[in-house]
């Protein structure tokens, strides 16, 4: 169980009053990508703090339940003292926005149930994509007080805690190597952080506890080398438009696993460089995707940190004679097994050569060839800018192995990322939003500075305020959950505002 769940672990680790098993308090749901993982684990800690007479369970998987009913119950009274492990993973419904217990669950079980609560203890399994049965399971046995354990995520330090819970579980000394594979500010799963422990855990067996079989830690590799894994990369493949950008980051990734496949193969392995240029007007997600990008680096094995440390001119050039080199080194020190993304890296042009600008880009080159092993460097701003910046320094251009252009989102992009915000709101479009934003966003595509990305999340924070004052002008006594989270036509601000002028105004006198 995560951290999260402390609540109930210090429970379950608070002696009794009397000091031994006696009866049981509670049973428990657990809905986890890993269930029968902590089950296990639970079941060992209920022992092991006298909540239990014995560390024994019987698993019964209820989508291949096919027993008698004299059988089950003789099941029953043969664990009586012990612990029942329900599991409901593969259970399937024909209704799954609807799913009964009744439906999925025959009733002997829930009768037995009832009757050997005092003696068994009941952990019923669910998966996080399975149908939605803890609340049916929990009504439907309501004479019985049962304790929740989702699947719920840590980040940062409590994703380490748990690592290090694992190893003492395993009584294996826990290592930085271990606790590096977790990317800072990204939330995990039980499941995910077990999968990390067991990659590592199977890592050391064959590396320093059995280091007569560290060879064969080259097959895993290979396995994991065929596919792109991670949950940064599932985030990317949800972003509206955007296929350059995936496309590219593919072929980047792809590329640095296949090196070590071939590496295994007796060839030497290649350590392309992958610096990047992301071009394009504000609005369309580069900052976005390089995030992503640098966690994808990390949880493919390409990066030991996957931070994205941002820049601008005022990090990188220093006031006075001396001070720009070492801010560049001081800056690449920090992004060290990171991406370094310096946003509108023009600006480091000045209009003179052997300028401070000049001196900012070199050592920004040197400093590129020398860390290309862990970092990469992405630059970003306006396609022309970029180009000529590029042109600036001879050895820039050459060290730069991607491209990406980020195209201007159309209006139907611009409608699927509307729903999208509103969906991450807790909110739902009305049916007649479609027809009254499609028009008007294809008008404001049109014209310049339109902010791509940032007008549609202005447009749903305006509509969020229009929403909340049509609804304060309501009965509140007829009001149901259904106003409260559907956004209409009419709460869309549907201005245009001057900014978004096809021509640029002049100023002064005309003839």
């Amino acid at each position: 169980m995560l951290v999260k769940h402390q609540p109930e672990l210090k429970r379950i680790f608070r002696k009794n009053s009397v000091g031994v098993t006696k009866g049981i308090p509670v049973h428990y749901l657990v809905q986890s990508d890993n269930a029968h993982r902590l089950a296990d684990t639970l079941v060992s800690s209920l022992y092991s703090n006298n909540r239990l007479g014995c560390a024994r369970y019987t698993v019964l998987d209820l989508y291949q339940l096919s027993a008698r009913s004299s059988d089950i119950r003789e099941l029953f009274r043969v664990c009586s003292g012990s612990t029942i492990i329900m599991n409901c993973c593969g259970l399937k419904c024909t209704n799954s926005d609807n799913c009964t217990a009744d439906e999925t669950i025959p009733d002997i079980l829930f009768e037995l149930i009832n009757a050997y609560k005092n003696e068994i203890q009941f952990i019923f399994t669910f998966s996080n994509d399975g149908p939605s049965l803890p609340d049916a399971v929990e009504e439907k046995l309501g004479a019985i007080t049962f304790v929740k354990l989702a699947d719920d995520t840590v980040e940062n330090e409590d994703a380490h805690k748990y690592l290090r819970k694992l190893c003492r579980e395993e009584n294996t000394s826990c290592d930085k190597d271990l606790l590096s594979l977790c990317a800072k500010d990204t939330p995990y799963r039980a499941s995910e952080l077990m999968g990390m422990y067991d990659t590592w855990y199977s890592n050391v067996l064959k590396t320093k506890i059995y280091p007569q079989y560290s060879n064969f830690k080259k097959l895993y590799d290979r396995e994991e080398a065929k596919e792109i894994k991670g949950s940064a990369y599932s985030e990317l493949q949800e972003l509206i438009g955007l296929d350059s950008a995936k496309s590219v980051i593919e072929k980047a990734i792809t590329y640095s696993k296949a090196q070590k496949i071939f590496a295994d193969k007796g060839m030497k392995e290649s350590r392309t460089a992958m610096h990047m240029v992301f071009t394009g007007n504000p609005g369309t997600a580069k900052t976005t995707v390089a995030r992503l990008f640098a966690r994808i680096l990390k949880e493919n094995g390409v990066l030991s940190k996957g931070d994205l440390i941002e820049c601008g001119r005022s990090d990188l050039v220093g006031k006075y004679v001396g001070w720009t080199a070492v801010q560049v080194k001081n800056m690449f020190k920090k992004a060290k097994g990171s991406v370094l993304f310096i946003d509108e890296a023009y600006s480091l042009c000045d209009d003179r050569s052997g300028s401070y600008g000049d001196e900012a880009i070199n050592t920004i080159v040197q400093e590129m060839e020398n860390n290309r092993d862990d970092m990469v460097v992405i630059f970003a701003g306006y396609p022309k800018e970029m180009n000529d910046f590029l042109d600036r320094n001879p050895g820039l251009r050459s060290r730069i192995a991607f491209h990406v252009n980020f195209e201007d989102y159309t209006a139907e992009d611009l409608l699927s990322i509307v729903h999208l915000m509103a969906k991450n709101n807790e909110h739902k479009l009305a049916d007649d939003v479609d027809e009254t934003l499609l028009p008007f966003l294809e008008r404001v595509c049109k014209k310049p500075n339109f902010g791509n990305g940032r007008f549609a999340r202005n447009l749903i924070e305006g509509a969020l305020f229009g929403q909340a004052l049509r609804l304060t002008r309501q009965n509140f006594s007829t009001m149901t959950m259904d106003d409260i989270v559907t956004l209409k036509a009419r709460d869309f601000d549907l201005t245009e505002d001057d900014t978004l002028e096809e021509e640029p105004k002049h100023i002064g006198f005309n003839r």
